[in-house]
């Protein structure tokens, strides 16, 4: 499978040209049928405008990774073999790449040819628990985005603490593949399958899609999150946050004065920077520019940040008890206690 992915990658060279690859020979079923194209996430097919030609690289690479992920993922049996393939993927997106494959899984399970079978998404969760905790169960949320009848089944499978952020990444699917999704909200869907909690989730996923349809501009996702509802403002800027850290696609120098600005909501902006590195950090996957983008947002630098996020955690991963009303309770505590500890040291400065 590692052989595949790199003959993926060298068969879709100069895909930025928008030109369409063709299916590689010897693809399974499943890929064949639910596989995605590298072009998929190029903009002019999503129809995003860039900002910059800085912001439209780090965003198309960023959906790039995705695919590649997902693809891989779709025809592996087993996950345990897919991190190799994640080291073809450039160190700094590989999160995505796992993001991908998560999702990759949840559909790959749902085949009926599958059905039968053991399901793969819990084995890949259990296998990149220590590393890559976070963006595999978001990856998750996208495949139940996709999968309304396997909903329940993949929530069970999930870390208690971090299920919400399965929610996340259906906000995310939502909102990346129909924008107007945005000022909607989540909808019934999500309200009938976790609670009134989930919204917030889900809007948080949809903060981050903001970055991607906004084409990196900082300008273009506030007006998108001014035309909702402002009870969910604190959400939408926290998604916000944890996409330009994560992804990149603007100057640390943008950031900090975006940050200067945002009023009530830079502590929101602030926290969801904070996870965005906490994520990097614990895969290995930063580098400078995430530093610096985490500290413009932040106002501290790594060390503190990350300290300050697993010091508020308010329980230990790894209990794959599956999501509960106390998942979004404990998720949506740590969250206001890592905003509030970085507001109160931005604050004694």
């Amino acid at each position: 499978m590692a052989k595949q992915l790199l003959s993926d990658v060298k068969r879709d060279d100069g895909l930025r040209s928008g030109e369409k690859a063709p299916q590689p020979r010897g693809v399974g079923l499943t890929r064949r049928l639910a596989g995605l194209g590298l072009h998929e996430a190029h903009f002019s097919v999503r129809g995003f405008k860039a900002a910059t030609t800085r912001a439209q690289q780090a965003l198309e690479d960023a959906g790039i990774a995705f695919i590649r992920g997902y693809n891989c993922a779709l025809e592996m049996t087993d996950p345990l073999v897919l991190a190799k393939a994640a080291t073809m993927v450039e160190r700094c997106r590989r999160g995505l790449f796992m993001e991908g494959a998560a999702m990759g899984f949840g559909i790959r399970d749902a085949m009926p040819w599958h059905i039968f079978s053991a399901a793969q998404l819990p084995a890949f969760l259990d296998s990149v628990q220590t590393d890559h905790p976070y963006l595999p169960t978001v990856g998750a949320g996208w495949a139940m985005a996709r999968l309304p009848w396997r909903r329940s089944a993949i929530l069970g499978s999930l870390d208690t603490l971090l299920s919400p952020l399965a929610l996340d990444g259906w906000g995310f699917h939502d909102c990346y593949f129909g924008r107007t999704e945005v000022g909607n909200g989540s909808g019934r869907n999500v309200v009938r399958l976790v609670g009134a909690a989930g919204a917030r989730s889900w809007d948080q996923g949809a903060g981050r899609a903001l970055w991607f349809i906004s084409g990196g501009s900082i300008a273009d996702a506030v007006g998108l999150i001014n035309r909702a509802s402002p009870d969910r403002h604190p959400d939408l800027y926290a998604g916000l946050g944890l996409a330009l850290t994560y992804a990149g696609g603007i100057d640390p120098a943008a950031a900090k004065e975006f940050r200067s600005t945002a009023g009530r909501y830079g502590r929101n902006l602030a926290q969801g920077a904070a996870f965005a590195l906490e994520a990097h950090v614990r895969a290995s996957t930063d580098h400078s520019d995430i530093l610096a983008m985490a500290a413009a947002i932040t106002g501290r630098d790594a060390d503190s940040v990350v300290a300050i996020v697993r010091s508020m955690m308010p329980t230990q991963l790894g209990t794959r008890g599956g999501a509960s009303s106390k998942s979004w309770v404990l998720y949506e505590r740590w969250r206001t206690c890592v905003a509030e500890e970085l507001e109160v040291l931005e604050g004694a400065e």
